[in-house]
């Protein structure tokens, strides 16, 4: 598949209906049965509607556009360069790494996501959660989990726990702000070098 010259899209749905990321530009569609931990992904794989086999030719296209449908509750691991990752439903576990590019979250009971220039977004996480990110912000509006552990070099970090979270939180940021809410029960570890790390 031929790189994007601009900023492309993936999005994962975690339900059994995909999901759109950009309304125009070609679209990359890969259907997944049920797939059991370490089995290879299988199924048939459109782009505009044309389905693509071994030895198919096709004309360079860009910005592609990429809808992954999985059983819910699958796991799930996405390597980007330039591109944003969505994912809409529930997911066991998500890791994601993005060279330029944010990653949105909407379920996952383990997070790991890594972004070089690209913000963290997740609504809930019931495990574990590991976001790094050198330029962006991390947000989780629902934290439930065992383990947390949020950082960025340049970029705020924000993190809601749920009275259920257990275990410890560390949250930091070299430039930028901190708040970790709803975690008293936890004491968390909050650290800003230049920038003001809140608790409460």
């Amino acid at each position: 598949m031929p790189p994007a010259s601009r900023r492309s899209a993936i999005r994962s749905t975690g339900r059994s209906s995909p999901a759109a990321t950009r309304r125009s530009g070609p679209r990359v569609t890969q259907t997944v049965g049920t797939v059991a931990f370490g089995q290879t992904v299988t199924g048939l794989t459109f782009i505009n509607g044309r389905l693509v086999t071994a030895g198919t030719s096709m004309p360079t296209i860009r910005p592609i556009e990429a809808i992954v449908t999985l059983p819910a509750e699958s796991s799930l691991s996405v390597v980007t360069t330039s591109a944003d990752t969505t994912i809409r439903g529930k997911l066991a576990r998500l890791t994601v790494h993005s060279v330029s590019g944010d990653v949105t979250a909407m379920t996952a009971h383990v997070l790991e996501a890594h972004t070089t220039s690209g913000d963290i977004k997740a609504e809930t996480v019931t495990g574990e959660l590991l976001a790094r990110s050198v330029s962006g912000d991390v947000r989780v509006l629902s934290y439930r989990g065992d383990t947390a552990n949020a950082t960025t070099t340049s970029g705020d970090v924000h993190l809601t726990a749920h009275p259920e979270a257990t275990g410890f939180i560390t949250a930091s940021s070299v430039s930028g702000d901190v708040k970790v809410t709803g975690a008293r029960h936890l004491n968390p570890r909050v650290r800003s070098v230049s920038g003001y790390a809140l608790t409460h």
